[in-house]
């Protein structure tokens, strides 16, 4: 117990968290002294009665308020308890109290000692007996078990609320563990070339997502660039990604335009598609000689291209449909051209769809003012102050989606238009 600014002694119920035999935390409830006085007060029998929870020590916890069988002062039932030591959880005992013959009974909560006391002067019981009957007894009995039984729900509830935060603690080490795994499995050997400079970034909604990024090169001048996006969140989308990303670069590597290689995809991942989930990619493959891309939008959001001293355009083509949605879906390429010192950046639709407290969009506007901020940035220095502006637009708020961007900074090749020519030379 204690006394709290209010001036009210508090009763603490604690309940330790153990862990491998390890206590690692406590889950307590608070009451104050008054509250269970007064419900001790409500289940009374006769003005001449008390009841009284006590520990085992004999230390009052709450009594009924008024009665003469307790003494607040020191906290001992005053004749009762402390010469009492026939009176234990259990047992009913019969006693003197000046001019009064009493009873007690004591019952035991169960927990931490805790027992709970009627004391009843035996006049009361016999004056009951002869004109009510015994049956009266039982409701006395009933109303006494009735706070027993609230005691306890409280104590269980506790006990429940305790273990409630082992498994808490469990789950989040184990999405811990699997925001690692995830993590690791998106690339982070940005390529160290004078002709591209690449940065990529995941932010997920919950401790895992289903946004992903790839980036590897086929050949010493193509690059594979990949941005998707999972519907759904959490664990069945986190396990739906590792999925798509492991049979989009398996496809790759068995050769084909960006048309041929989703449409095996979407139909591996067609395949025992029982829980429906379906990605958005966006895949192409840069030439770093000419600064061509041949890419395919499955159902993603369209591209932005920068150019420099003039800023970004969204680049819209034909959009086709998402993989995992249907078998044997027609996929169409389309190419574009990066200039050296242009930019390409990839996202989820977590950036224009980023929520703020008022339920607006940040939206596309704000997304391309922000990247017309950047267009001198290097990549990483591009994603770091997208991220900026869109935390700032959303505030407090917790993330409505994952956000994942990437920005490729196409520099072009000093070789870029050297013709090779083939000599005949003589015998």
């Amino acid at each position: 117990t204690y006394i709290d600014e209010d001036n009210d002694e508090v009763l603490v119920l604690a309940v330790p968290i153990i862990k491998e035999e390890k206590t690692v935390g406590i889950v307590f409830g608070t009451f104050t002294k008054d509250i269970i006085n007064k419900l001790l007060e409500t289940v009374t029998f006769a003005e001449s009665g008390a009841n009284v929870l006590f520990d085992d020590d004999g230390v009052v916890l709450a009594f009924t308020p008024g009665t003469d069988y307790v003494d607040e002062n020191d906290h001992y039932i005053s004749d009762v308890i402390g010469d009492m030591p026939d009176l234990s959880a259990g047992s009913t005992v019969t006693y003197r109290d000046g001019s009064k013959d009493m009873i007690a009974s004591v019952v035991s909560i169960g927990v931490h000692g805790w027992n709970f006391a009627t004391l009843l002067p035996r006049s009361v019981i016999t004056e009951v007996s002869s004109t009510i009957g015994r049956y009266v007894i039982y409701i006395i009995i009933a109303v006494s078990l009735s706070f027993i039984l609230l005691l306890v729900s409280i104590i269980t509830l506790v006990k429940r609320i305790s273990k409630i935060d082992k498994e808490r603690a469990r789950i989040g080490a184990e999405l811990g563990v699997a925001a690692k795994i995830q993590a690791d499995m998106l690339p982070t050997d940005y390529p160290e070339r004078d002709d591209i400079e690449l940065y990529a970034t995941m932010t997920p909604a919950k401790e895992i997502g289903g946004d992903f990024y790839d980036f590897f090169f086929v050949d010493r001048d193509r690059i594979v660039l990949v941005m998707a996006d999972v519907a759904g969140k959490g664990v069945p989308a986190a396990l739906f990604m590792t999925t798509a990303k492991i049979v989009i670069r398996n496809a790759v590597h068995a050769g084909g335009a960006p048309s041929e290689i989703l449409f095996k995809v979407n139909n591996i991942l067609c395949q025992n598609n029982r829980s429906g989930l379906f990605v958005t990619v966006w895949l192409g493959i840069l030439d770093l000689k000419t600064g061509e891309i041949e890419y395919v939008n499955a159902g993603h959001e369209y591209p932005a291209v920068g150019k420099a001293g003039k800023g970004f355009d969204i680049i819209k083509c034909d959009n086709c449909p998402p993989l995992a949605a249907m078998e044997d879906m027609e996929f169409i390429d389309e190419k574009l051209v990066l200039e050296p010192g242009d930019k390409l950046f990839l996202y989820t639709d977590g950036v224009p769809e980023a929520k703020n407290g008022e339920g607006a969009r940040y939206g596309l506007d704000a997304m391309v003012s922000a990247l017309d901020k950047g267009i001198a940035m290097s990549s990483s220095e591009l994603l770091g102050s997208m991220r900026s502006d869109i935390a700032s637009f959303v505030g407090k708020l917790d993330p409505f989606d994952d956000i994942t961007m990437m920005c490729v900074n196409y520099l072009g090749r000093d070789d870029a238009n050297i013709i090779s020519v083939q000599r005949d030379l003589p015998d």
